[in-house]
């Protein structure tokens, strides 16, 4: 389950899209750091982190709970 929250933080589990070309999908990382209203994620699994900045926009929310 996700929620939209007004604010997130390093050490969240986020939900966000990603838009490529013709395709939509979505990623679930962890938020490891924080530029104003953009952040940087990483995979629990992954070494480094992603490429990409994620922009507050692109968020669908905050991982609240999983199986």
């Amino acid at each position: 389950m996700i929620k939209k929250q007004t604010e997130y933080s390093v050490g969240d589990i986020i939900t966000y899209e990603v838009k490529e070309e013709n395709k939509k999908y979505y990623i679930t990382h962890r938020i490891i750091e924080k530029n104003g209203n953009e952040y940087i994620t990483k995979g629990d699994a992954n070494n480094k982190a992603d490429l990409n900045k994620v922009s507050n926009n692109s968020i669908k929310g905050k991982v609240l709970f999983y199986n």
